[in-house]
């Protein structure tokens, strides 16, 4: 990693960390604010895959799976953009899905990391863990406590987890040898 992209990293992970630290003081707006974190992350993710194709990966084997994938995650983007209301079930879906998702990806990541004997597999399975409980207490928290305030302290927990591993990995010592 470059010392642009770690600088630009770090700056990420402190934004990230002083938005969950907003969510974490002022939860009565937390829907609000996920709700705009969401759209505006799943429509640039989307906008990048599109522009990524238009550029790269038309001439490529399987470059039409990029442009579909761009197109759904623009238009989910577009559709997070109005749900500014007070419907709290979509944002649960979207919450669910992102804890136990990269919960099960963690998970499987560090099962393999230790099959290859890499020395920090422990810490990955333990956030995946974690990320998969996060997902159920989302459940718990939609569908047994009907809480926004709930799901708004679950979001700013991920938001926290997300600003300390980017800083982290941006500290981390590359193991790949650049060409000076």
């Amino acid at each position: 990693m470059s010392k642009g992209k770690r600088v630009g990293s770090v700056l990420v992970g402190l934004l990230t960390i002083l938005l969950s630290l907003l969510l974490f003081l002022l939860p009565e707006i937390g829907m609000v604010v996920i709700i705009v974190v969401i759209a505006f992350t799943l429509t640039f993710y989307g906008l990048g895959l599109l522009t990524l194709y238009s550029a790269l990966t038309r001439h490529m084997v399987g470059g039409k799976y990029i442009l579909y994938l761009g197109m759904v995650v623009f238009s989910l983007g577009l559709l997070t953009f109005t749900m500014t209301g007070v419907r709290t079930l979509p944002v649960f879906i979207y919450l669910f899905a992102m804890f136990i998702f990269s919960g099960a990806l963690d998970v499987m990541k560090a099962f393999e990391e230790k099959k290859n004997k890499a020395p920090f597999w422990i810490p990955r399975l333990l956030f995946g863990l974690l990320a998969i409980s996060l997902g159920i207490l989302s459940v718990i928290c939609c569908f047994f406590l009907k809480s926004q305030e709930g799901l708004t302290v679950l979001f700013a927990i991920a938001l926290l987890y997300n600003g300390f591993t980017r800083i982290i990995k941006a500290f981390r010592k590359t193991s790949v040898v650049y060409i000076q």
